[in-house]
């Protein structure tokens, strides 16, 4: 078992049995649950019995992407562009459904849909800080769990950009020097400590004094 996949049960562990009413970010458990049958059962069989699990991994990603900024736009809505920034949503997802049964297909890493996907989220992550910022009610930022899960995200992106955009050219290079592995363990590692920071910040904090 790898080290991001023993973090996000974890995560899963926090999730479940330290949670408070109005808890955020929502659905966390069962979200940290498909994350884990996901990628420990499902991908795993595919890859060991049919030997190929990118189709599956694929629609992984756009169910992740979903979670994501499904989430991220539940902490805007009080933003006066919240309607616009809502119509991003169905976009990409349309936009990662045709690239994924029309365009780069099922068979091939998504790494358009991700690239489009992140970085919208990106885009909704500096909105929701730029709304915490200004925002006259103003804990310690760090206490609260949306910051937790969405610096994961960022964090991963950040580490796993080149990677994701230039998958298929990495993979078709092997002199490289570059360990894809490396970087993929380190990017999940990132993301997977912001779902248990998350998890075990929303025990913690006090969501009667939001607004």
């Amino acid at each position: 078992m790898k080290i991001y996949e023993i973090i996000n049960i974890a995560a899963l562990a926090f999730a479940i049995f330290f949670k408070k009413k109005h808890s955020q970010p929502k659905y966390l458990a069962l979200f940290l649950l498909t994350c884990i049958l996901i990628e420990s059962v499902v991908l795993d069989y595919m890859s060991k019995v049919i030997g190929m699990n990118l189709p599956a991994l694929n629609i992984f990603i756009i169910f992740t992407v979903f979670y994501y900024q499904y989430i991220l736009l539940e902490q805007l809505r009080k933003n006066r562009y919240y309607k616009i920034l809502w119509f991003l949503m169905p976009v990409c997802i349309t936009a990662s459904i045709i690239n994924y049964f029309i365009g780069q297909g099922p068979r091939e890493i998504n790494n358009y849909t991700y690239s489009l996907g992140l970085i919208v989220t990106c885009i909704l992550i500096i909105i929701y800080y730029r709304t915490l910022i200004n925002d006259r009610y103003n804990p310690n930022l760090f206490s609260i769990p949306m910051v937790w899960f969405s610096l994961g995200i960022l964090l991963f992106y950040v580490c796993a950009f080149p990677m994701i955009t230039f998958s298929k050219s990495l993979l078709e290079q092997p002199d490289s020097e570059l360990d894809l592995n490396f970087l993929i363990e380190i990017a999940n590692i990132l993301l997977s400590s912001g779902y248990l920071m998350a998890a075990i910040m929303r025990s913690k904090f006090n969501y009667s004094k939001v607004r």
